[in-house]
């Protein structure tokens, strides 16, 4: 018995008898079958080992295609086991059911392994064909269709009884709309309009009551003001204009009516009648105003005559504080001993009232309590002297105050040191005396500086200035605690205005998020949270925990991102990072631009190493450095050079300059892979081992290699070397020159080749069953045209 690699090569023929299918229809079998969806038919051919005639027991699977090669399978694999091959001849009874048999073209596919072969041999695929009873089908008279439906064996669709439903009359086999048979229901909304209702139709009857509104009458004629009235001798309604009917008059409060003649009423005008200061001294009568007339407190000082009040006049007790004008009272008026602590205003007495009560210079008025009075006395030894004092005891004796008021140090008469009570933390405030610490802050501390055009001012709780001018830790707003902790070391116009934020010093630099750090330099931002600025100048550390380590005009605006230094490098996403250069930017995430003029890293994880004007926005993409280099597809990769271009998966890509656009003359290279569990002829190779081919860009000529490896799972290998020319002409690719050579197959059934799909250019491999990765290297000369 050969092996099956033998048979592969020796099957000299395996030819095919078809029963035609549609010839099973006049079967009688067939119509038992039908009613479980089975449908078989018979597949005979000839199997030689050799020129002798195959007896043996073999597997056969078939399958159904709707291709000579590659194409669709159309139906689930057939597995025939223990199929006697008896003299070379083999009957197979196959049934893929009637469902995939619609009239269009089906190709049979069929392997085989028999009981000495370790894999199967794939035997191709053979057209399946119609025999020739089986056109008679295409005109079967319909006396000839078995199984036919009860009702049409006679050959003639039976009448089908209809009736007229409501609206509609039935004659014959005429249908027509009744008289009146169009009711409310069966008109739309809106259905009519204007055009079909005649004139006149629309009577009293058909308009419903109150549904006439005011928009729909027409003017008529009528004039401003006028109304519609109805004229009984017109016999019709006519405009007029509103006449006042004859009114019955009454006199109200305060009149008489005579006849038609109005006249006031005695005693008719009330209080309530006269209008405010309407009766003036001209309209009073002499003497008319009595004692019963005057309200109390009615008569003001500018009402009396001078003098008028008289001592007599004044009821004891009358005369109040309230009576009395301002200093009224005289030395002259008052009575020996009248005046006493009860009528003297406590803070009142100023040092200027007190008599000096022979007390010499120097000397204080100290209480004695022996003699229960106060009395000249020289200064207690225990104040603090200006020499110096010994003998004291710390936290028993202390310069400052008992009291809830703030203790101040002057220098030449102006405030050096303020010190702040605050029940949780007192605050300290030196200085310029215009230093300022806000209103309930516990704990503040400016240590010193500041002038009176550069305020230093501390806004929330344990915020903190160590010196410098015009500096400010904390938020000018009512919450106190909000942005604490705030601290500016020094400096000129440095703002630390959140909670834990930090500048060290610098010129105008502002900490404004929360944790945020600037360390020194000029007119720095560090407003993400925890962001920090070492230095330089206009920097911003807008990204959470993002940092920028100086230079000029640097931004790390994504979270996590790093700028290290340079000049107006750009890290905008989330990890990004530019270690320095000019004018780079990393605006991928996890995006690095090392350094370099001009590179800009946009792709997810791509890196540019330095150079300059390069590219890398595919993810994960790389470039080394150089000039003008783009790679714009996943993880494809420039070392270096200029003008070269990466555009495909995985793609490696050099060149040293170009004709007249990037990647015009160019040398790259490629990885593709794929892994078979199963048998498969003329599968395709991927960039990405899924469903990316190496593309041939328009009006572009390649000239290439192929290194390709393939490894089973028994360990056995293969290997081979492919050459070959393909171009893109406007679009049409072609394949110009290739061929393969086998390097080794230890397994002896696999293959390789070399093909073009579209305008890709394709590595394509046969497998057989046995599970087997591929992997095959391209490397190209690459020119292409305007």
């Amino acid at each position: 018995m050969c092996s099956i690699n033998t048979l592969t090569r020796r099957l000299a023929r395996f030819s095919g008898l078809l029963f035609a299918l549609i010839a099973l229809l006049m079967l009688a079998p067939f119509a038992q079958a039908q009613e479980d969806n089975s449908f078989p038919f018979t597949y005979q051919g000839q199997l030689l080992d050799g020129e002798n005639p195959l007896n043996d027991t073999c597997t056969f699977t078939a399958s159904l295609w709707d291709a000579a090669t590659e194409g669709n399978q159309v139906t689930e694999l057939l597995i025939l086991t223990d199929v006697a091959v008896v003299a070379g001849y083999v009957a197979l009874e196959l049934d893929f059911g009637l469902d995939p048999f619609s009239g269009d073209s089906h190709y049979l596919e069929l392997s085989v392994q028999c009981s000495s072969d370790t894999t199967a041999t794939l035997l191709g695929r053979t057209l399946l064909t119609a025999t020739p009873h089986a056109l008679y089908s295409a005109q079967t008279p319909w006396s000839g269709i078995l199984d036919m439906p009860e009702g049409f064996a006679d050959g003639v669709d039976n009448d089908t009884p209809y009736t007229a439903g409501d609206g509609l009359i039935l004659t014959d086999t005429t249908f027509s709309i009744a008289t009146n048979g169009v009711t409310s229901t069966n008109l739309a909304n809106d259905a009519v309009d204007t055009a079909a209702i005649q004139d006149d139709a629309v009577t009293n009857a058909e308009i419903a009551d109150g549904t006439i509104l005011l928009a729909d009458l027409n003017q008529n004629g009528c004039t401003d003001g006028q109304v519609i009235q109805w004229d009984t001798t017109a016999n019709t309604w006519t405009c007029a204009s509103v006449q006042d009917s004859n009114t019955t008059y009454s006199a109200g409060d305060g009149l008489d009516l005579n006849n038609a003649v109005f006249s006031i009423a005695t005693l008719g005008v009330t209080t309530a009648m006269l209008a405010s200061d309407a009766v003036t001294t001209a309209k009073i009568a002499t003497d008319a105003v009595t004692d019963d007339a005057l309200a109390d407190a009615s008569v003001d000082t500018a009402a009396l005559q001078v003098d008028a009040v008289t001592t007599a006049k004044i009821v004891s007790d009358a005369v109040t504080d309230d009576e009395l004008a301002d200093e009224a009272v005289d030395t002259a008026a008052l009575q020996a001993g009248a005046v006493t602590t009860a009528k003297i205003t406590d803070g009142t007495i100023l040092l200027e009232d007190l008599s000096q009560n022979s007390c010499t210079d120097g000397q204080i008025i100290q209480w004695n309590t022996t003699s229960s009075a106060w009395e000249c006395a020289a200064i207690s030894d225990t104040a603090w002297s200006l020499t110096g004092n010994a003998g004291t005891t710390a936290g028993t004796n202390f310069l400052g105050t008992t009291d809830d008021e703030a203790l101040e140090l002057h220098l030449n008469s102006n405030r050096a040191l303020r010190l702040e009570p605050n029940a949780t933390s007192p605050n300290v405030v030196g200085g310029w005396n215009g230093n300022t610490i806000g209103t309930a802050i516990a704990g503040g501390t400016i240590a010193g500086g500041g002038a009176t055009s550069g305020i230093n001012q501390v806004f929330d709780n344990y915020g903190s200035i160590g010196g410098g001018y015009n500096n400010t830790a904390g938020s000018d707003d009512d919450d106190t605690s909000g942005q604490r902790y705030a601290t500016v070391g020094g400096g000129d116009t440095n703002t630390a205005s959140a909670g834990w934020a930090t500048v060290g010093g610098g010129d105008t630099n502002t900490a404004s998020g929360e944790n945020a750090t600037i360390a020194g330099g000029w007119d720095n931002t560090a407003d993400g949270f925890s962001a920090a600025v070492g230095g330089g100048s206009f920097n911003t550390a807008s990204g959470d925990e993002s940092t920028v380590g100086g230079g000029d005009d640097n931004v790390a605006s994504g979270a996590d991102s790093t700028v290290s230094g340079g000049d107006n490098n750009l890290a905008s996403n989330e990890s990004s990072t530019v270690g320095g250069g000019q004018d780079n930017s990393a605006s991928g995430e996890f995006a690095t631009v090392g350094g370099g003029d001009t590179n800009e890293a946009s792709g997810e994880s791509a890196t540019i190493a330095g150079g300059w004007n390069n590219t890398a926005s595919g993810l994960e993409s790389t470039i080394g450095g150089g000039q003008g280099n783009t790679t714009s597809a996943d993880r494809a990769t420039v070392p270096g050079g200029r003008d070269a271009l990466a555009s495909q998966y995985g793609q490696w890509a050099y060149a040293s300059g170009n004709f007249a656009t990037t990647g015009d003359a160019q040398t790259s290279m490629f990885v593709l892979r794929n892994e078979f569990t199963a048998a498969a002829t003329d599968e395709p190779l991927y960039l990405n081992g899924d469903d990316q081919e190496i593309e041939v860009p328009t009006d572009t000529t390649i000239t290439f290699e192929v290194l390709i490896s393939a490894r089973q799972d028994d360990g056995d290998s293969a290997g081979y070397e492919c050459q070959g020319v393909v171009d893109n002409d406007s679009g049409t690719v072609t394949l110009i020159f290739d061929t393969c050579t086998e390097l080794v197959d230890e397994d002896t059934n696999l293959a390789v080749s070399l093909d073009v799909n579209g305008t890709n250019l394709q590595i394509l491999v046969t497998n057989n069953a046995e599970t087997t990765r591929w992997v095959a290297v391209v490397r190209t000369a690459e020119v292409s045209t305007e």
